[in-house]
């Protein structure tokens, strides 16, 4: 942060909130959110630091998260340029008629004009400065700007609003350090009540933007996507382990699994031994390209008869989940069979 002390700098958060994205919406929002907001924040002379932003992404929510955004522009100049210093001012250094009457002109004081070197030349100018104004006074502005300039693949209307998103947008949370941003997008009002997990789930009060990650992983959100990876990844080895086995994401389903989950958890399930003698191609094609299961594969790397898979949330119900995953899989080796 340049310019501003670290008294002055406050974390920024914009939460937008959505019916199930699907996946690729997910990575679209990542791929163009870190540039969108750096050129709007900079665009709007917002001080902050690139690497600072941060963009996660769940199947219910797009965050925009700033760990320090300064507390007010910066403030804008504008130079015009005028006569050359020579013919400003005489061999005195006391100012022409040709300045004061570009000084008139400009609106300045004479006294105030400024000799700048221009083409290796010297002249002076009328300098304009405005001083910058506070961050929480543009920042909803900037939260309907970010909102209305993502761009995806495939996006809807779902009311008489006109806003076009890829899901229904269903709430918004705009934090300035403890402040809370008031702006409109889609007919809806922000506020700090952002939500947990599933629909239906009780409402989270966001008290300040650098709270919101902690906030949503008490009500069982994992916001960041990288965390959700890795916990993904564990939980695949873990369980693998479990069973003597490997696993393997030769279709690499776990980039979409990512997006499809916000509270991860790795289950096991089974298919009879006997549909073995299918071609490895045909099973892994019914596991991953169908159902975006994990193939289980003994020390040797071939296949067993065994499968991980990701579930959305508490694991109370997982022997009922299995079941119903082992029996949609065998449908799916009969049909291939």
């Amino acid at each position: 942060m340049t310019g501003k002390s670290q008294e002055d700098a406050q974390g920024f958060l914009l939460e937008i909130g959505v019916e199930e994205l699907p996946a690729s919406a997910a990575r679209a929002a990542l791929l163009q959110a870190k540039d969108l907001v750096a050129g709007i924040f900079s665009e709007r002379r917002l001080q902050f630091q690139p690497q600072q932003i941060n963009i996660w992404v769940t199947p219910r929510r797009i965050a925009i998260f700033l760990e320090e955004l300064g507390a007010r522009q910066a403030a804008e100049e504008f130079a015009e340029r005028g006569p050359r210093a020579d013919a400003a001012f005489d061999e005195k250094g006391k100012p022409t008629k040709a300045a004061a009457g570009f000084a008139r002109a400009k609106g300045v004081k004479v006294e105030d004009l400024e000799t700048r070197q221009d083409g290796g030349q010297q002249f002076v100018y009328a300098v304009h400065r405005k001083e910058g104004r506070p961050a929480v006074e543009i920042l909803p502005e900037i939260c309907q700007k970010i909102i209305t300039s993502m761009t995806f693949p495939k996006t809807m209307r779902w009311d008489d609003a006109g806003l076009r998103f890829p899901r229904p947008i269903r709430w918004v949370v705009a934090k300035y350090g403890a402040e809370t941003s008031s702006l409109a997008v889609g007919g809806l009002k922000s506020s700090s009540k952002s939500r947990g997990h599933r629909p239906g789930s009780g409402e989270v009060d966001i008290k300040k933007a650098d709270s919101y990650r902690e906030a949503l992983r008490k009500e069982k959100v994992i916001v960041d996507q990288e965390e959700r990876r890795s916990l993904i990844l564990e939980g695949l080895e873990a369980e693998a382990a479990k069973r003597g086995a490997g696993f393997i994401d030769p279709k690499g389903e776990l980039e979409e699994v990512i997006y499809l989950v916000e509270s991860p958890s790795v289950q096991s399930g089974d298919f009879e031994e006997r549909h073995l003698r299918l071609p490895d191609r045909v099973l892994v094609t019914a596991m991953q390209s169908h159902q975006r299961y994990f193939p289980l594969v003994d020390g040797s790397g071939s296949l067993t008869n065994g499968f991980l898979y990701v579930i959305n949330g508490d694991d109370a119900f997982a022997g009922l989940i299995t079941e119903g995953n082992e029996m949609v899989l065998k449908g799916r080796i009969e049909d291939a069979e």
